[in-house]
This record gives structure tokens, C-alpha cells and sequence, in this order.
């Protein structure tokens, strides 16, 4: 019994390093895969909406370069966890890389997911890190069609987010 509780620990424990991102405490990129697999394939098989949205801090360079990686991380830290707090528990949320991150918004067609991230948006505008400043982000949202591969999906989804940044930052833009 000592080793079937002892193996199942250890199981936890390797789950959580292959799912959960380190520094955020959120999903990571290989959690976020494969439930999109998975929401992909409900989709397409019942019909099922769902949206996804690519978040990324602005300016988070100029956090790292005036105040270091330190206070990066925190602002990182801040950001991801105010966003976990604030997404409904059907959603999933991760670390895509760096600044940038991610929601699945499931059974979600693309209006209410632009409410839903602007509601997100505007959480996290009402951060302040005590060194740093104020934190903004910017959204990129984008709802599945059936003619969508994961890369079409996440190439719609960046092209809004960089419309985002283009239009002056902290602001959520559909494509």
C-alpha cells in the first residue's frame, strides 16, 4: 500500500512539471496542446463553438531591460495569476512562451469571447507592480471554423493580436 501511494505521489509530481509553468503557477504549452487537440476534435465531431485568445504583456521588453528579469517575473507572475483568477473554470489558461499566453474558451463563440477578454483586459490594466508600473496587455481572438488546423487557428489569432499592438496596445482585436 506504502508504494502504490508512494508511485501515485510521484505521479503527481511529474504531471504537474510536464503541465504547469514554473514562474506563473499556470498551464504550460504542452497542457495547453493537448486540450486544444481534444476541444479540436469535439468541435469538429458535434459541432461544438470554441474561441481561443493569445494574450502579450505590453512592453514587457522595456520591464526586463529598465528594471531587470526579476521584476519581469514578477510582472509575468502578476499577469498570469489575475487572468487565472478572473477565467471561467470551463476555459483553459497557459504560458504559450515568453510574455505571450493563451485561452481556450470552450463552447464560446468569438462575440462573447471578445466580451469575455475584455472584461480580462481590463483586470489586468488594474495591476500595478510596485517598481515597475502600471501593466496593460493586448488580446488577439479568434473563434474555430472547421476548415481551421491548429497552425490557421493560431496564424488568425496572432494577425488580430498584432493589430492590437499596432493600434496602440491594451486593447482586444478579433480576427
Amino acid at each position: 500500500l506504502l508504494d502504490i501511494t508512494t508511485i501515485n505521489e510521484e505521479k503527481k509530481k511529474t504531471e504537474k512539471k510536464a503541465y504547469i509553468d514554473n514562474l506563473t503557477k499556470v498551464f504550460n504549452r504542452n497542457k495547453f496542446d493537448e486540450i486544444f487537440n481534444e476541444e479540436m476534435r469535439l468541435s469538429l465531431m458535434f459541432d461544438i463553438p470554441f474561441s481561443i485568445a493569445i494574450i502579450d504583456i505590453d512592453k514587457f521588453k522595456t520591464f526586463n531591460d529598465v528594471y531587470g528579469h526579476i521584476i519581469g517575473d514578477e510582472v509575468l507572475y502578476i499577469m498570469a495569476q489575475t487572468v487565472n483568477s478572473h477565467v471561467r473554470e470551463s476555459d483553459t489558461f497557459a504560458r504559450w512562451g515568453g510574455e505571450e499566453f493563451i485561452i481556450l474558451f470552450k463552447g464560446t463563440k468569438i462575440k462573447q469571447a471578445e466580451i469575455i477578454s475584455n472584461k480580462l483586459r481590463e483586470r489586468i490594466s488594474k495591476n500595478e507592480h510596485p517598481t515597475a508600473g502600471k501593466i496593460t496587455a493586448s488580446f488577439g481572438v479568434t473563434e474555430f471554423l472547421k476548415e481551421d488546423s491548429l497552425k490557421s487557428i493560431f496564424k488568425r489569432c496572432d494577425n488580430a493580436l498584432y493589430i492590437a499592438k499596432d493600434n496602440g496596445r491594451n486593447r482586444v482585436e478579433v480576427g
